[in-house]
């Protein structure tokens, strides 16, 4: 038996659904428990996880998450994160707090790459620097922030700002309600995160005794996956483990007591000041369904959870908008160590809350007695077990992994439960013939006590008056300080800012690991993409092994249409799947869709060529099938393509307010992406169509077609329909499959006999209408917490041509002086700066406390590249860091996506390659001659904000114009 000297092996098999071989073993000292998935797969993957069990919502273990990575006793710069952002070859780095513990994944491809990757987050994890340097507390967490004496005191820190922006989101709220009052004497009823109005509680010596109570060996779950060496990993693992002893520590969460009646809550939520409440509450049934101990249970309820309360064939959700009672449906998700399912049904009202608990009650009484239908559960089983087979399709999927074995590992004795599923995915199928779904219903969720029944109501302005309450408490905080405590609380805010501005000394720089530029691969893997012309289209062929998985996809050509189309365009690629088709009602084709395939999508495809302001555009429909159901998925198909009816005046309704609540949630969430977009559509043609499609002209527009729904129904539906014969055409079209060529070459001909000959010929009527930019400075109001802040420029009209080296600018930027601005000095939870290859420029902010000090500092960037002074060890770590840009770690269906997409861009793996080449040559001079480039396109003043309405309001004057989102 092999000795691997520190650590003894507990257990090793064979995971052959992921394709590895696992092996457990244990930290003879500590006890410490390591599993390591070895495979032939370069992109290594590490992490270390502890059970971190928050006691209340001031967000301690989520402050320690980023505190750690501040500097530690061996790696001693001011933030060895992002140094490694800068500096390394990594493809995936970062860090996550869940509601119970607390993962530091990080992954490479480079073999040093790795092994330095590791040594960062050990030291960081186990020696952070947070005990000698108080400053990162207050940076990080919270600080009370007085610049100047006759200032108002406010409260600052990147988690509480990054909370601000995360509490903005309804669906951050509804889980933080709800987990309140189902789990009231766990961990779980606590924010994890941090609630805001809570993280100014805690102190730095609370923070502290945390690190030291959850930080050890014995408390963590190490990993290691893909192809490294396995005594050398142990062997640096023990570097570390063996300066500890065992340590016994109670982070054992006690199961909730059931209860022994079901809760009825009611509770208030936030809406801008200006926002009409009427019905926008929130209704939620939930119901704890047991422990993830039981795998089978866990498998059960996912599925479940998705035919009863979520997709599209679901009585439940059908029966909620048929007596309008809401206008969406969302399922309600599980995590931790127990398991919850239910429904959530927004733009409610809580005085419908009875009517609701009794409508989801008398639907699942009758499934109990009517039974499931078969096909819905085999339908919803197969999209399961894709999403399981491909890892979601994420680039690392050794990151995914880690986090399914931490699931089973942290909570049950066993580490494989996840990772090992066709056992329990092939007893799941077992049972759709028995009644054994129909009894977890009635068991778990009819006569079940263990239930809540959640109301949220909508108020308008509810945070202005917390934050009112805030504001005051801080006045009268400052009033009871004598002038020495206002003089030490500017000292120590004068002190903050001269440690996030202080330069890590030459030594400091010196204990971050490097590469060398010789380490640096440039040639790239490239993809045979077998084109082929056929009559009036094209059969491109990415040759790749798929595991006999066909990724296929119609690429419908829309060079014809104009901008007033899109919209339209864009509606109906929402539309398709969701409405009744000649042979299925919209249900059942839902279900007839996962019976034959992985998914059938639509979409809008929009992407610059090649050296010309010209641009690509294509309608896409992308579905996945394996050969056993090839020929059902044709057929399906051919009701996507052919059949879909353009008729159902309420059901179209429903599909239109259930996509205006999405994209409400995507603004909250994502208004960073929306800024950015209509920055961009001042001068870009395809960012004006990218809003029509995706952004706020299409929010604006569908808000519109609801309110003024009986009027434009009829006509909206006859447009769609006519949109959707027209585009159904070979003509121009392009048929992709990825997967080996054999195999794709088969399914092709079978796509040819069946739906591509069915398709119109016709040519579509061309319109020369001219594209009408966005030339206003805007603002839009939400009832977000926090702001996105976009300025974007299009550098080919200051006599720019693409030259890669200018990614190494992007990377000191993002890295140095926007990070230190915007997010150290600012509060911002993220910021950064992007050059596209068509030579647009934009530069954003995301959960943004500030909206003129960022606009401020965005301005000012020319002003940092100009002096800016890196010697040559400094410069290759910016090099180094951003290789990435053109050779990004891929899953097989990303390497064919992306030789599809250069293809329709007219470019070459050479060209990638030539970029490459170029960036790694990359001098400070070369970076310094775009400094009056950034100068000159931020003033052209290309300015969108998302965010806070009475931020917004103290700030009108930045703006042209000023937009409510209701």
């Amino acid at each position: 038996m092999k000795d691997y000297k520190n650590f003894k092996l507990i257990d090793e098999r064979e995971l052959t659904d992921i394709n590895s071989t696992a092996y457990l073993f244990e930290h003879k000292k500590t006890k410490a428990k390591i599993l390591k998935l070895g495979n032939e797969d370069e992109n290594k993957v590490f992490s270390i996880a502890f059970k971190t069990i928050p006691t209340d919502s001031t967000g301690v273990a989520h402050i320690m998450e980023h505190s750690v990575l501040n500097g530690s006793n061996k790696y001693t710069t001011r933030e060895p994160f992002m140094d490694l952002l800068k500096s390394s070859l990594q493809t995936f780095l970062n860090a996550i707090t869940y509601p119970d513990k607390t993962c530091y994944p990080v992954a490479s491809r480079n073999d040093k790459d790795f092994k330095n990757l590791v040594d960062v987050y050990l030291d960081a994890v186990f020696n952070p620097i947070v005990y000698e340097k108080e400053n990162i507390f207050y940076q990080e967490g919270w600080h009370y922030e007085l610049k100047n004496i006759d200032d108002d005191i406010k409260y600052n820190g990147v988690v509480y700002n990054e909370m601000k922006g995360s509490y903005s989101s309804i669906y951050t709220i509804i889980f933080d309600e709800l987990y309140k009052y189902l789990y009231p004497d766990t961990t779980y009823s606590y924010s994890s995160g941090g609630d805001p109005y809570h993280i100014p509680d805690l102190t730095y010596e609370k923070f502290l005794e945390f690190h030291k109570k959850f930080y050890h060996p014995s408390n963590s779950f190490i990993y290691f996956y893909g192809n490294g060496n396995i005594e050398e990993e142990l062997d640096h693992l023990s570097e570390y483990l063996d300066n500890y002893d065992y340590k016994e520590i109670d982070t054992k969460i006690e199961y909730q007591k059931p209860f022994d009646a079901p809760k009825k809550v009611s509770v208030n939520y936030n809406i801008s000041k200006d926002e009409n409440p009427d019905g926008k509450d929130v209704l939620v049934y939930a119901v704890n369904t047991g422990h993830v101990d039981d795998v089978k249970d866990v498998f059960v309820s996912n599925i479940l959870n998705d035919v009863l309360f979520s997709n599209e064939s679901s009585k439940i959700k059908e029966r909620l908008l048929e007596e309008k009672l809401c206008e969406s449906v969302e399922s309600v998700s599980s995590y931790g160590q127990e398991i919850t399912m239910g429904v959530i049904a927004e733009n409610s009202s809580v005085e419908k809350t009875d009517e609701f608990e009794k409508i989801i009650r008398e639907e699942l009484e009758k499934i109990v007695e009517n039974g499931i239908d078969k096909d819905e559960l085999t339908s919803t089983l197969n999209k399961y077990e894709y999403s399981l087979k491909e890892a979601g399709n994420f680039h690392t999927k050794g990151v995914i992994y880690f986090l399914k074995s931490a699931l089973s590992f942290m909570y049950t004795d066993s580490y494989y439960d996840q990772l090992q599923f066709s056992d329990t995915l092939n007893k799941c199928r077992e049972l759709i013939d028995t009644d054994y779904y129909e009894k977890f219903i009635e068991e778990k969720l009819l006569n079940n006590n263990f239930k809540i029944v959640l109301s949220l109501k909508a108020t308008a302005g509810l945070n202005l008056e917390k934050d009112n309450e805030v504001k005051e408490k801080l006045k009268n905080y400052k009033e009871s300080l004598s002038e020495e405590q206002l003089n030490d609380l500017l000292e120590l805010n004068k002190n903050l800012e001269k440690f996030q501005s202080q330069e890590d000394t030459k030594e400091q720089k010196d204990t971050i690991p490097t590469l060398e530029l010789e380490d640096i691969d440039s040639k790239l893997e490239e993809v045979d993409l077998n084109e082929e012309k056929i009559d009036n289209y094209t059969f491109l062929n990415p040759d790749l092994f798929t595991s006999n998985i066909h990724y296929g996809s119609f690429m419908f050509d829309l060079s014809n249409y104009s901008q007033k189309d899109y919209f339209y365009l864009s509606l109906l690629s929402d539309y398709i799947g969701l409405s009744d088709t000649l042979n299925y009602d919209y249900k059942k084709l839902y279900t007839q869709t996962y019976l034959a395939s992985g998914g059938i999508f639509t979409s809008i495809y929009l992407s610059n060529k090649k050296d010309s302001e010209e641009f690509t555009s294509k309608f896409l429909f992308t579905f996945k099938t394996i050969e056993n159901t090839e020929d059902k998925c044709i057929d399906i198909l051919d009701e996507y393509l052919f059949n879909v009816k353009f008729e159902d005046k309420n059901r179209f309704k429903k599909i239109l307010q259930n996509l205006k609540q999405e994209y409400k949630q995507k603004i909250l969430e994502s208004g960073n992406s929306f800024a950015i977009t209509r920055s961009l559509a001042a001068f870009s043609k395809r960012r004006v169509l990218e809003d029509e499609c995706s952004g706020f002209s299409y929010y604006e527009k569908l808000s519109d077609l609801l309110d003024n729904f009986d009027d434009k129904a009829n006509s909206t539906l006859k447009k769609l329909e006519k949109y959707y014969k027209q585009i159904i055409n070979s003509n121009d079209m392009i048929v992709t499959v990825i997967n080996e060529k054999d195999h794709a070459q088969k399914f092709f001909e079978k796509l040819q006999k069946s739906v591509i000959s069915k398709m119109s010929t016709e040519e579509i009527p061309k319109n020369d209408a001219p594209i009408k930019f966005f030339k206003l400075k805007e603002a839009y109001k939400t009832s977000s917490n926090v702001n996105y802040v976009a300025k974007s420029s299009d550098l080919k009209k200051q006599g720019f041509e693409y030259d890669s080296k200018i990614t190494v600018l992007e990377n000191i930027l993002n890295t140095s002086y926007l990070y230190n601005q915007v997010r150290a000095k600012g509060g911002a939870y993220g910021v950064g700066i992007g050059v596209t290859l068509s030579g647009e420029v934009f530069v954003s902010s995301y959960r943004d406390p500030n909206i003129k000090n960022t606009i401020d500092a965005f301005d000012d960037m020319n002003k940092f590249i100009e002096n800016m002074n890196f010697d040559e060890k400094e410069m290759k770590q910016f090099i180094i860091g951003a290789v990435n840009q053109f050779n990004p770690p891929m899953t097989t269906l990303t390497k064919g996506t992306r030789a599809i997409n250069m293809y329709l861009a007219g470019r070459t793996i050479k060209d990638y390659e030539d970029f490459l080449s170029n960036m790694l040559s990359t001098k400070i001079d070369d970076l310094k001659k775009f400094a009056k480039l950034m100068q000159k396109s931020m003033k052209e003043n290309h300015l969108c904000v998302v965010g806070n309405d009475t931020k917004i309001d103290e700030n009108m004057e930045l703006f042209d114009k000023v937009i409510n989102i209701e």
